[in-house]
């Protein structure tokens, strides 16, 4: 019996050969699934139907960017920017002026943007380890 369900199946895999005749995702396509699902989720569980129309400032985050939610005085590096929402890291300050991935946080999230006027947008330049030592030492022993 196993045998039998085992050669159907495999006659049955093995129609799946040659050029795609059905719709299928790419890993683009399916990202982009992904920020939709999470929307709706948003949406429902916080009782935001009303703000749909407003999902499409999500687009306008800057990829690589950092930025601050001025309602919640969260900041969250940007790494991705899809049409409805964002895949995001959260950040914290270090001090002096040191902006670093917050060490609290285990994983990318996903954030739904309404209003742009309640992000503002952290100016950045990437620096590596190395060079921050330095430029820390320098001012250190002056």
């Amino acid at each position: 019996m196993a045998l039998k369900k085992r050669e159907a199946w495999l006659a049955e895999i093995g129609k799946v050969v040659g050029p795609v005749t059905w719709s299928t995702y790419n890993p683009g396509s399916g990202q982009h699934m992904y920020a939709e699902l999470f929307l709706m989720r948003n949406m429902n569980e916080n009782d935001l139907w009303h703000r749909v129309d407003d999902a499409w400032h999500a687009a306008f985050l800057p990829q690589g960017g950092l930025v601050r939610r001025r309602s919640s005085d969260e900041a969250f590096f940007v790494v991705r920017a899809y049409e409805v929402a964002c895949v995001v890291w959260p950040a914290e300050q270090a001090p002096p002026s040191l902006w670093k991935h917050k060490s609290s946080a285990s994983s990318l999230t996903w954030i739904a943007v309404f209003d742009l006027e309640d992000l503002e947008e952290i100016p950045v330049e990437w620096a590596s380890p190395l060079h921050m030592f330095l430029e820390e030492r320098s001012r250190t022993f002056r």
